[in-house]
């Protein structure tokens, strides 16, 4: 097997590793990248949710690990230490756990 396929492999699987195996759909690849890298790093995401989330559900959350920020409709802002996010991304209820990105203001 080539060296580069190998090398592929293995990031894949540490990727999968770090993130409990939470599939490409649920985690965006560069949240993936980055608890396979620096699993212990706290780091802003958005949260896509099937429903806006009851108390219940936002209980659910922050048992995953997120501590939630603010939740709008279907969207929930948190933290997260970077190896729990596919702890969240799990929840029955979660569509997609993303990354969070800085928005520079002029």
């Amino acid at each position: 097997m080539p060296k580069a396929l190998l090398a592929c492999a293995a990031v894949a699987l540490a990727a999968a590793c770090a993130t409990g195996g939470v599939t490409d759909q649920v985690l965006d690849w560069r949240l993936r990248e980055l608890a396979a890298a620096r699993p212990d790093t706290i780091v802003g995401v958005l949260v896509r949710t099937s429903v806006p989330p009851d108390s219940a559900q936002r209980a659910s959350l922050e048992e995953a690990g997120l501590d939630v920020g603010t939740v709008v409709g279907t969207i929930v802002t948190g933290r997260v230490v970077a190896r729990a996010a596919g702890a969240v991304g799990r929840l029955p209820f979660v569509l997609r756990v993303e990354l969070a990105r800085r928005i520079p203001i002029s």
